[in-house]
């Protein structure tokens, strides 16, 4: 579902801005600046999609700025602001409450995001006028964490079932384990949703499997420490029998009931029943009640689908969202094998609230009527009627997402008007209106906004782009009084062919202005400058972008080249392929210093004969960015598919993908970084020869507990491939597993400590060392701190060292020694050391005193008060 979002997001994105974004690049590379309306003609609408994400998600805000009845022109600027949880992302993923957007095609659009749930508005605004929506973002913070579903619920006890834990708050969790009565068992953490709604896991192997059902807690440790536990919610067992849920697709539903959705799993064995538990939250009552199943289907890699329709949720008006449990019934031979799943589906509240309009398209139309405009906004039923202006118009369809409206216009009588007309939407659920909205062609008078480009050569022939709002077909452009051809025409866009003026401005370069007419109204535009005489120009390129290796067709469009040229991008020399007066077509070279960064630069031609240049718009060098999509192993014994023996010496490691060049370089994350050969492949893959084992490189694998010990078990390790041409990398986490050669029980040897001598006296400011003695299996850790604690009997028996004390034991040692300096006072003190777990039995040290009390040891001279430097004793 996450994904699918995600996707959303990507397709809203590209269709509200994929266009601004060329229309801008456009109207920068020429001088001439938009034309400001009127502040007080501005109209602005925001639309949010989707309006519900999780944190760390985003939400797209698009606002829509019209001005006359057109779009705004580029490059009009829009600030955003956001109250409440919500927050913009920068360009340099910094995130913010107020960012300023400028419009390309009337649109301005920024990126939403949250790292707590809540409610948030957005607002955006243009001078005189502002629109608002609101968004929410769910999912609790790490304080908030609670498990709500596991995915599938049930595995075999041999582990390996990738398993999915749904929640909120499940940020940066630092174990997963199966709890069980002898003891846990950690699962391989796979992947972490950003919004902390769920954890993917793969199951731990239990040590001794249980030909009967097992049933384990979930615990999840978090990164502060927090431990959520989800009591029962996982059984190991060893049956084949029992249902298992993936997936649910779509997780959410109408509370009236009637979706379609499909549950993705395994052992669905028909007849099957699907019952859907929850609470009426009219009522309260619990309810039980069987889909309606439409089809199961079984798939060739064991996978089961089972298309379903819902049930409704409650006779009366719902709210709220209402969290739903699933039982999978195999119902065979009056004998059935079940299993629930909590909270797996939902259903959300009806819709109860008025409609509201985003934005529509065309926001143009001619007064005979007979066009289809869609009206795009929120909350929209049937039955629904629209108006433009005074026009009821003849709605087609109402979509069934409630999303958008179809309408077909019909005819207007008497004069159309100047001025853009109100859409009206009226439901059962209320009135929605969009002012200025939409405009009747024969009412306008055309509006200059920018020429691209606004400058060529006398001899005419350079193709002018007008951008602007009300023309309407035919028009006639006048370059001066010089007429120039029409190429096309739409309500926001003119393009035409300069026409020449040598007859007239021979030599001289010159600046005219350029106007637009109506011919169908008679009614002109303003105008804007045009100049003549630029000898070399470059108006765009196409493509834009291309990798950093070279090897891109670019054409560059323009004006005064002639052959001999030169080109470069970004400052990289091109292979020249074609040379005309208004195109140049190159290939572009490769970037010399590559980087896994962008590098971008302006184009760059030049007439060699005549060495007149000219600069135009920016290309990008992108990086070859090397992807793994899976991982496979040949060669290595009894390995296949991504799973490797860690004791065999010589592997074959294939990755599949995309991106891939010569000389790539494999590393995983455990053990310690190591690389592999580049022994050959293509650019969607790389294989890679390991010529030592992963064991005998280090491998920590992970364990579990078992019978006064520990064993290993099989081990997901990240595999990491580098390009080091320009230094790109990818990860794929757990892309390897890695068996053991050994799964047997490690019984762990105590460890042991012994103190000598365990009495021991000495004379007052003496020194006494003390021996501490190892004894310790070969497994035991080396390089640890033994902690030495001193518990004098009288203040003055020990003078040092201070109590704790601590000894770091040298890898291999089996014992360590250190000193006790006495005090003058007779006494005792007890000794004892801890190291690793163990205790030595403490030792007793016994301190006398010269009968005099005077003690003489070198370094320990006690000078009497106001002695000074005098050294008196008396024996």
């Amino acid at each position: 579902m996450r994904e699918t979002t995600m996707k959303r997001n990507l397709i809203l994105v590209g269709l509200a801005l994929g266009v601004a974004v060329t229309l801008v690049g456009c109207s920068q590379s020429s001088p001439t600046a938009p034309k400001q309306p009127t502040p007080s003609t501005y109209a602005i609408s925001l639309a949010v999609s989707p309006n519900v994400a999780g944190i760390n998600q985003s939400i797209v805000a698009v606002a829509l700025v019209t001005v006359g009845g057109g779009n705004a022109p580029d490059g009009t600027p829009v600030t955003f602001n956001a109250a409440g949880v919500a927050q913009f992302v920068t360009s340099t993923g910094a995130l913010t409450q107020q960012v300023v957007s400028t419009t390309a095609n009337g649109r301005a659009g920024v990126t939403v995001m949250a790292t707590s749930g809540g409610a948030g508005t957005i607002t955006a605004t243009v001078p005189n006028k502002s629109a608002s929506a609101q968004v929410n973002f769910t999912g609790g913070s790490v304080s908030q964490a609670a498990v709500f579903s596991v995915l599938p619920n049930r595995a075999s006890p041999t582990g390996g079932t990738q398993v999915v834990i749904g929640g909120q708050g499940l940020q940066l969790p630092q174990s997963v384990k199966f709890v069980l009565g002898t003891g846990s068992y950690q699962a391989a953490i796979s992947s972490v949703a950003a919004d902390g709604s769920s954890i993917t896991v793969v199951t731990p192997q239990l040590p001794n499997p249980s030909s009967s059902d097992v049933i384990a807690d979930i615990q999840i440790t978090l990164g502060t420490g927090t431990v959520v536990t989800f009591s029962h919610g996982f059984t190991f067992s060893a049956s084949t029998g029992t249902p298992l849920l993936y997936g649910v697709a779509p997780a959410t539903g109408s509370a009236s009931g009637g979706d379609l959705i499909a549950l993705t799993g395994k052992y669905f064995t028909e007849p099957i029943e699907v019952d859907f538990a929850f609470t009426d939250p009219n009522g309260g009552v619990p309810q039980n009640v069987a889909a309606r199943i439409v089809d199961v289907q079984h798939g060739s890699d064991g996978t089961d689908t089972a298309h379903i329709q819902t049930p409704r949720a409650s006779t009366g008006t719902v709210s709220q969202t209402i969290p739903v449990d699933l039982t999978i019934k195999n119902m065979v031979g009056g004998n059935s094998l079940s299993n629930t799943f909590p909270r797996a589906f939902s259903y959300v509240p009806d819709v109860t609230t008025p409609p509201t309009i985003f934005y529509i398209s065309p926001t143009y139309g001619s007064v005979a009527g007979n066009e289809t405009v869609t009206i795009y906004g929120k909350n929209f039923v049937q039955p629904a009627t629209v108006q433009i202006g005074p026009v009821n118009e003849s709605v087609q369809s109402v979509s069934a997402d409630g999303t958008t409206i179809t309408v077909l216009t019909r005819p207007l009588t008497g004069t159309p008007p100047a001025d853009p007309q109100t859409v009206t939407v009226t439901t059962t659920l209320g009135v929605a209106t969009l002012p200025a909205a939409f405009a009747y062609l024969e009412g306008q008078t055309p509006t200059l906004y920018v020429l691209t480009p606004n400058l060529g050569p006398l001899e005419g022939g350079t193709r002018v782009t007008i951008t602007g709002a009300g023309f309407q077909y035919p028009v006639q452009v006048l370059f001066g009084t010089q007429q120039a051809q029409v190429v096309s025409n739409n309500f926001n866009q003119v393009v035409c062919i300069s026409p020449s003026i040598t007859a007239t401005e021979p030599t001289t370069p010159t600046t005219v202005n350029v106007t637009v007419t109506n011919t169908g109204t008679g009614k002109v535009s303003n105008p804007l400058p045009f100049q003549y005489g630029q000898a070399m120009f470059i108006s765009s390129i196409a493509p834009g972008l291309g990798p950093d290796t070279g090897g891109t067709s670019v054409t560059i469009f323009g004006q005064g080249f002639s052959s001999p040229v030169a080109v470069s991008f970004a400052g990289v020399p091109a292979q020249v392929l074609s040379v005309a007066g208004t195109q140049i077509v190159a290939k572009t070279g490769a970037v010399l210093q590559r980087s896994c960064s962008q590098v971008s630069g302006p184009v760059s031609v030049t007439n060699i004969n005549s060495n007149v240049s000219a600069t135009g718009p920016s290309w990008t060098y992108t990086p070859a960015s090397p992807l793994i999509s899976s991982v496979a192993v040949s060669g290595c014994g009894t390995g296949s598919g991504n799973t490797i023996p860690g004791a065999q010496p010589t592997c074959t490691i294939t990755l599949n993908g995309s991106g891939f060049e010569s000389n790539m370089q494999l590393s995983f994350s455990n053990p310690v970084t190591t690389v592999a050969e580049n022994t050959g492949g293509t650019a969607t893959q790389a294989v890679f020869a390991l010529t030592s084992s992963l064991e005998s490189l280090g491998i920590k694998y992970n364990t579990a507990v078992c019978t006064n010990g520990t064993q290993n078990l099989t081990t997901p390790i990240d595999v990491k491939v580098t390009d080091p041409a320009n230094n790109c990398s990818n990860t794929l986490a757990g892309g390897l597993l890695v068996q053991p050669s050994d799964t047997t029980c490690k019984v762990t040897t105590p460890l042991t400590l012994t103190l000598s001598p365990l009495t021991y006296s000495v004379a007052g400011g003496g020194t006494a060392p003390y021996t501490v003695t190892l004894s310790r299996p070969a497994q035991a850790s080396d390089g640890n701190t033994m902690t030495i604690n001193i518990a004098p009997s009288a203040s003055g028996v020990i003078a040092s060292p201070p109590s704790p004390y601590y000894v770091t034991v040298n890898p291999g040692d089996q014992s360590e020694t250190f000193s006790v300096t006495t005090g003058t006072t007779s006494g005792t003190a007890q000794i004892s050391a801890t190291y690793g777990g163990a205790s030595a039995p403490p030792a007793t040290l016994t301190v006398t005193t010269a009968t005099n009390g005077i003690i003489f040891t070198p370094g320990a001279l006690n000078l009497a008060p106001g002695q000074g430097s005098t050294l008196g004793i008396s024996i």
